[in-house]
């Protein structure tokens, strides 16, 4: 959906000093620490000179345990990538100090920010004095509690123009049947097989997903 090219846009247009990222997983930070380290298509869409520096990125995968290391993590970097699993759960202190140090907050997949820990970190930053930018990143308007994600929306990508705009296409749907719940994982299983090797055979670079309601059910199909 284009969000993280986004923020890398506003970060180097705004040159924040210290932006402080917030993402819900470890994988996310990773993706967007490496994108903001690079610029991602930035610079090969001639959207940012080739020239332009790249800001020192810092993945911040532990719990600071004092106010002096948080100045020891600002000091060093442009910005700070982190989770709110290792943000949410430091100090008070600490998470006040993080927020005193910070430039702008960027939030991503801002539709979880009806949990108490989101919400609650977040408040630090909305209290500051002068207030500083706060942007919410989400490909969904809604937050986990069925709300809708609160603030100003500068900008939304809506439905109808992504199915004109051909990121939808048709369903090709494939019947399959079985007398049970294992016969019919078996023939699910063999159909979606057979598919892609259809797919493939046709030079399509197509892959197969599984989707499940939980990790036990995952680990018995797999």
């Amino acid at each position: 959906t284009g969000k993280t090219e986004t923020m890398l846009a506003l970060n180097a247009r705004q040159q924040f000093d210290r932006l402080l990222v917030v993402v819900p997983t470890d994988a996310l930070r990773e993706q967007i620490a490496v994108k903001f380290e690079t610029f991602g298509v930035l610079k090969s869409q001639a959207c940012l000179d080739t020239s332009a520096d790249y800001p020192v990125v810092t993945r911040l995968a532990h719990i600071p345990s004092s106010i002096a290391e948080v100045n020891q993590i600002f000091d060093t970097a442009n910005v700070i990538v982190t989770t709110m699993h290792i943000a949410g759960r430091a100090d008070p202190q600490v998470q006040e100090h993080m927020a005193a140090r910070a430039a702008a907050l960027f939030i991503d997949e801002a539709h979880h920010i009806g949990a108490r820990t989101w919400s609650e970190f977040r408040s630090l930053f909305v209290d500051r004095k002068p207030p500083i930018p706060i942007v919410q990143f989400t490909a969904t308007p809604f937050r986990e509690d069925g709300r809708r994600v609160d603030g100003e929306f500068i900008y939304t990508y809506p439905l109808k123009k992504a199915q004109e705009e051909g990121y939808f296409k048709p369903i090709r749907f494939e019947a399959v049947f079985g007398l049970d719940r294992p016969d019919a994982d078996l023939a699910i299983a063999e159909k979606l097989g057979a598919v892609l090797a259809e797919d493939l055979a046709a030079g399509l670079n197509h892959l197969a997903m599984a989707r499940c309601s939980t990790i036990e059910r995952a680990k018995l199909l797999h």
